[in-house]
């Protein structure tokens, strides 16, 4: 299906049919609901530094996720499984779908006053049109490019007083080949993106 990540592809799948088998032991499913603009020629590390200093891109994402909780592996730390779809709006506009396992961890020193976690992604994704920022590097057409790329979006969550399980999101939707090992891709996407996190099943 995808040569290029054939292991990751393997590891995904594994990783979905586990939480697939668990997920109704573990009744705590969320829905995020999020959006925000792509940042083109940066990548993550001044997406995440400096997001509001570098260039907006050439799309506005919107999108949506369902996350499953697998359970607590060590004290502070959370895992989910995660399914997600959105679409890009812009010229080089387009659908998105993917699939991830997220850790959090939730257990920092004022989580008990504001509740704080934070969360980091493996999985892959998936788009019907390439962004812009996966076409062009300072105007230069790149050569190495893939539909089906790494997935890596670190987040934030800030709980919301008085409302028990909802959060507010700021993610970092991240799209890439993993230095190259994806078909040769070394370069990838950026969406910064605030979001509302809401449980399902109260």
């Amino acid at each position: 299906m995808c040569p290029p990540a054939r292991r990751l592809c393997v590891a995904t799948a594994l990783a979905l049919a586990l939480a697939a088998r668990v997920a109704a032991a573990v009744p705590q499913t969320t829905l995020t609901l999020f959006a925000g603009p792509s940042i083109d020629g940066a990548g993550l590390s001044s997406a995440m530094t400096r997001p509001f200093a570098e260039e907006a891109g050439q799309e506005v994402f919107l999108g949506a996720a369902l996350s499953q909780g697998l359970g607590r592996p060590l004290p502070g730390l959370r895992l989910d499984a995660e399914a997600g779809a959105g679409a890009r709006f812009g010229r080089f506009g387009g659908v998105e779908g993917w699939s991830a396992l997220y850790l959090r961890f939730d257990a920092l020193p004022w989580s008990h006053r504001v509740p704080t976690a934070l969360g980091a992604s493996t999985g892959l994704s998936v788009v019907s049109r390439l962004p812009h920022a996966e076409r062009f590097d300072d105007g230069v057409r790149l050569e190495n490019r893939s539909h089906v790329l790494h997935y890596f979006s670190p987040e934030i969550a800030f709980g919301i007083p008085g409302r028990e399980g909802e959060e507010i999101v700021l993610r970092w939707h991240h799209r890439s080949g993993i230095f190259g090992a994806i078909g040769g891709v070394r370069d990838g996407s950026n969406v910064v993106a605030l979001g509302w996190r809401i449980p399902l099943g109260r």
